[in-house]
């Protein structure tokens, strides 16, 4: 079979799985994935990926990928590079079924298996670049017919990744780029529920900075938004893989530790209690030192999250009426 599959109810069904696939999936590669199954189909004899634009690192990294192993592909491309890059950076697509003799063209990792064409559309969120969906053949040139359906599938794509974006920033703390309360409410609901499910502990934190208002007074709003913004990187680097940070007030932090009972919860508390009163950081005003206070608490079973967060604000205004930089359970 040749060319785009021609039946209206191929591209109907392939269009539903699509938002299937976006809705069921936990995560944005997840649902990628699950887009290329959709398409495939759709897409006869060739292999599909996904790339995403690192804003970080200003170049593109393949997250979703259909029929190509890593020998297959390339991973990560640097900002311009390969057919990939000259899309993102001119935002218009591409159809070349001579990539040999094509500049722009970097040829695959697995000289095995030849790339015969490639079309290379770009992914759209917010108005932005936000990635590349490439379609490789290995057999077959592509048609113009071919080209408009990659279209078409990079719009619906466009329209997935800019729902989750979006989400993302309803969730994020724009300062700190950690959860936000909102988000902190959401998770601590799902991590009682799981806590409630396998009886297993889990410890809150409220994390206060003191006397933020004398700081921002002194050294100025500035300095205080990158006391926050250090603050949670170095937060972060404390933290395992299944714990969340989250910015819940002004100059407050939340800590959620899964797995983690009333013992642990101290513990991590004054870990991360010495470590920031030792900080020293480039970014931060000569000679200012920063100290915090910590309210602690365990989930007990069947309560609502409401009462652990009064409960963790409780300890928390212990700790502070207790002399500051100092952790306090409840």
């Amino acid at each position: 079979m040749t060319g785009v599959a021609s039946g209206t109810n191929d591209l109907v069904r392939a269009f539903r799985e699509i938002g299937r696939a976006g809705l069921s999936a936990p995560g944005l590669p997840e649902s990628l994935n699950g887009m290329l199954e959709a398409v495939a189909p759709v897409l006869p004899d060739t292999c599909l990926s996904i790339m995403l634009f690192d804003q970080d690192r200003r170049d593109l990294i393949t997250v979703a990928q259909r029929g190509l192993d890593e020998k297959g592909q390339r991973l990560r491309f640097k900002g311009g590079e390969g057919l990939a890059g000259w899309v993102a950076a001119k935002l218009q697509p591409a159809i070349v079924n001579d990539p040999t003799n094509d500049p722009r063209f970097v040829p695959g990792l697995d000289a095995n298996h030849p790339i015969k064409a490639i079309i290379a559309a770009p992914l759209y969120a917010m108005s932005l670049c936000a990635g590349v969906f490439n379609v490789h053949s290995l057999a077959r040139a592509f048609t113009p017919d071919d080209a408009d359906l990659v279209e078409l599938l990079a719009a619906l794509m466009s329209a997935e990744i800019q729902r989750r974006r979006m989400a993302q920033l309803i969730l994020t703390d724009s300062l700190t780029q950690v959860g936000n309360r909102r988000s902190f409410e959401n998770v601590l609901r799902v991590e009682t529920a799981r806590s409630l499910r396998y009886g297993s502990p889990l410890s809150v934190i409220g994390l206060d900075v003191d006397n933020m208002r004398n700081l921002n007074a002194t050294h100025g709003d500035r300095a205080g938004d990158v006391v926050l913004r250090n603050l949670s990187a170095l937060l972060r680097g404390l933290l395992r893989t299944p714990d969340h940070l989250f910015r819940i007030g002004g100059d407050e932090f939340g800590i959620l530790l899964p797995e983690t009972d009333a013992a642990g919860g101290m513990v991590f508390a004054e870990r991360a209690r010495v470590a920031i009163e030792q900080w020293k950081h480039i970014s931060l005003p000569e000679g200012l030192k920063v100290t915090v206070s910590l309210g602690v608490t365990t989930y007990q079973n069947g309560e609502e999250p409401e009462r652990i967060i009064a409960r963790m604000d409780d300890a928390e205004t212990k700790a502070k009426q207790g002399g500051r930089n100092r952790a306090v359970a409840e």
